[in-house]
């Protein structure tokens, strides 16, 4: 269940929101604009399509979404003054499809910023850095591309470069066609270690002879929304939100500023 402090954060993103998009009561009048934000408020709900597989940052139950990812999508719908509609889809590359067809407004669901836009689709900002971590056999404790000099270190063929360069000149990096390859190569004593994100890593754990920890010193891989390419009061509308949510303080007092100025001018009035 959502905690008051976070429902009163996505209750502020959705004042910001909804007047930097303008979607208030004064800018209500839809005109038969055929932008992304007129055809979802005239839909009444934004479709999203969402990739659930191996990701801790959204569950979906019952009709039901729960987790960070879900907290983010329903602040962009309440500004909108619509329903978030979730599609749970196995991969990012189904995700960016159903947006393509225009069979979702928004991808997301772990997508990168190294994500291939195929020239038709737009990416939001970043909204969570996504840390890199390493499987190691138990007892294993090496967690830096320096701890890893002159060692093998496996890692799946789409692991993002940025992730996988640090090791390149110390260490001797196999890539893999799956993840999964690269996990039994470790298994079977071909690889000293192997690069995963937190929900790879956490489903091999049950694996009592494989250990997981934070690599330190290399950067993260950052997580996106998709849209169409040139719906851009849209986009602009979402990154508003995303810098918004991401400081959720600074979103609490403007809203209460910005409601202590409506009370000012009420008083005023009377």
């Amino acid at each position: 269940m959502m905690t008051r402090k976070k429902e009163n954060k996505r209750r502020a993103v959705a004042v910001i929101a909804g007047m930097l998009l303008g979607i208030s009561a004064l800018s209500g009048c839809k005109g038969g604009s055929s932008d992304a934000v007129s055809k979802i408020q005239a839909a009444g709900s934004l479709e999203v399509a969402v990739c659930t597989q191996n990701n801790p940052y959204i569950t979906l139950e019952n009709g039901q979404a729960e987790g960070e990812e879900a907290e983010l999508v329903n602040a962009i719908a309440t500004a909108l003054g619509v329903e978030a509609t979730f599609t749970p889809v196995n991969t990012a590359e189904e995700a960016k499809e159903m947006v393509e067809a225009q069979e979702a407004d928004l991808a997301l669901g772990m997508i990168t910023d190294q994500t291939d836009t195929k020239d038709t689709l737009a990416l939001s900002n970043s909204y969570e850095e996504g840390r890199l971590y390493v499987l190691t056999q138990r007892g294993d404790y090496s967690d830096s591309p320096a701890a890893f000099a002159d060692r093998s270190i496996g890692a799946a063929e789409q692991m993002e470069a940025s992730s996988v360069n640090p090791f390149q000149s110390e260490s001797q990096v196999y890539l893999y066609p799956s993840f999964e390859e690269a996990v039994r190569a470790l298994k079977e004593g071909i690889v000293d270690a192997v690069l995963c994100h937190l929900d790879e890593g956490m489903q091999q754990l049950s694996d009592a002879s494989l250990q997981m920890q934070n690599v330190k010193n290399v950067s993260s891989e950052s997580y996106v929304l998709v849209l169409k390419k040139g719906e851009t009061r849209l986009l602009s509308g979402i990154n508003t939100i995303i810098g918004q949510y991401l400081d959720g303080q600074s979103v609490e007092d403007a809203a209460v500023a910005e409601s202590g100025e409506e009370h000012s001018e009420s008083s005023g009035e009377e």
